[in-house]
């Protein structure tokens, strides 16, 4: 199969090798690159601005900690989004799902030669559409609506997602061409049930009867199976010429500045390197608050926040103390203003005449007689008891990350298509939580596949399969034994 490769691959390479070679600001053009759209591939899952961008943060801080383990540098962005992908699949497995709000849905961006001031039929049109190939998409899962957004909008080769569909790399293609089937079936129902609300009388009696009033899979298949025997609703999908070219050229969800420069705090807090013109975003005045829908999304995030409030209100204090100086006559040492020592007051001479300043001034001799200072008695230091020992502060101390949970299984199903030297098929199942990436190994060697799955491997009669997964709290190992047991 020819390879695409896509055209930020050259681009990536030579940023991670840079990156690799002590360049700092080389990863933070690689978090330029790939935040915004990783954090879009996290909320198209969880429907949350504040939980897509914990999760983005994560990724890129495990990036920036483990770039030395990516074999391919051109393969930086496929990286990242499947991670993205694998945490937030995997944190939506853990948390019960947050819906989107209307606010949320409002984030869609539009074109801007297209806005609906300047043409609102043609935006109404527009917006529909993206909407429809959402709904669509939505009824397919998460697990495969994110493959498709993955494969169709960002451009991800088969090749790349083999590991996210458990499956090998030669059986993606035809994989993946059934996933764009079932979507494109998805898509044409949705334009004929028009929310619970379809122009054919017996499609519309045949909903009415259907156990579930949400577009889902059973609605997908109840209503293809309507079209089947409807000339008057296949003449209305033909006439709506809705594709998955639709799909595709929806445009990515705008990540808001003041969200994006809170995650570039908690980011760099961290040591990872950020645009420094995303820190900038966050100035005084930015609108950042409780009250702007986009709450703190660390710890740290959140003190930023804090300074940056408090930033305009000490600045005035300081202009204000600084200006009633001056005006009394001149300042020499101005003190900091919140918990500081009284300033010491100063008297500014009256100007002198200016003296032209040389490179080697001439000392100029004394007129002042020296003083002698008289003998003095010794004055006694008066004792001052020792201070009581006071109890050490209690050291605050992160939280540690859990390790990864991993189990693997395996068991012998035939010896349909393997070779020679491991003539026996196994059918592998594994799952890893709390973890970034998984590989899985066998007589083949191992290679990365998605976080849980079911895939057939070939292998001796007496096979062993381990499954690796790595997270932020660490490594774990689980490895299965399977015996092939043929007809004698």
């Amino acid at each position: 199969m020819e390879r695409h490769e896509r055209p930020e691959t050259r681009r990536d390479a030579e940023l991670v090798e840079a990156t690799r070679a002590g360049h700092r600001d080389a990863f933070a053009r690689l978090v330029e690159a790939w935040f915004d759209r990783c954090w879009e591939v996290s909320w198209r899952i969880l429907r949350d601005r504040d939980r897509a961008a914990d999760v983005t943060q994560d990724v890129f801080l495990t990036a920036w900690q483990k770039l030395d383990t990516l074999a391919d540098p051109g393969a930086f962005g496929g990286w990242v989004l499947r991670m993205s992908r694998n945490r937030s699949l995997d944190r939506l497995s853990h948390e019960r799902r947050v819906q989107p709000t209307d606010e949320e849905w409002t984030l869609e961006p539009r074109d801007p030669t297209a806005t609906a001031l300047a043409d609102p039929e043609r935006e109404a049109v527009r917006s529909e559409a993206y909407d429809l190939v959402w709904d669509a998409a939505a009824a397919l899962g998460e697990r495969d609506a994110s493959i498709l957004d993955l494969h169709l909008r960002h451009g991800l080769e088969p090749r790349e997602l083999a590991g996210e569909l458990g499956i090998d790399p030669n059986a993606a293609n035809q994989a993946l061409h059934r996933m764009r089937g079932r979507l494109g079936a998805a898509i044409r129902a949705r334009v004929l049930w028009r929310k619970g609300n379809p122009d054919c009388a017996a499609l519309a009696a045949d909903l009415h009867r259907a156990p579930s009033t949400t577009f889902d899979t059973r609605l997908v298949r109840l209503i293809d199976r309507h079209v089947k025997s409807c000339e008057e609703c296949t003449e209305r999908e033909r006439r709506a010429a809705v594709t998955l070219a639709a799909f595709a050229a929806v445009p990515f969800v705008a990540l808001a500045p003041t969200l994006r420069a809170t995650s570039a705090q908690a980011l760099a807090a961290h040591g990872v390197p950020v645009p420094a013109e995303w820190m900038a975003a966050s100035a005084p005045g930015d609108g950042v608050g409780a009250g702007d829908g986009e709450g703190a999304v660390s710890p740290t995030a959140g003190t930023a926040r804090a300074n940056r409030a408090r930033s305009p209100r000490t600045g005035m204090i300081v202009l204000a103390v600084t200006g009633v100086l001056l005006l009394a006559g001149g300042v020499g040492v101005v003190a900091g203003v919140r918990g500081s020592p009284a300033p010491v007051e100063t008297t500014t001479p009256s100007p002198a005449p200016s003296i032209p300043v040389s490179a080697s001034p001439t000392p100029v001799a004394s007129t002042t007689p020296p003083v002698t200072p008289a003998p003095s008695s010794p004055v006694p230091t008066p004792t001052v008891p020792p201070p009581a020992p006071s109890e050490p502060a209690p050291e605050t101390t992160q939280p540690a990350s859990p390790a990864p949970t991993v189990r693997v299984s395996a068991v012998w199903v035939g010896v349909d298509g393997c070779p020679e030297e491991t003539p026996f098929l196994y059918r592998v199942t594994w799952s890893a939580s709390d973890a970034d990436t998984a590989r899985l190994g066998g007589s083949w060697g191992d290679d990365e596949v998605t976080l849980t799955g079911v895939a057939e491997r070939c292998g001796p009669q007496s096979a062993r399969f381990t499954l690796t997964a790595i997270g932020p709290g660490g490594e774990a190992v689980a490895a299965a034994e399977a015996q092939a047991t043929p007809p004698g």
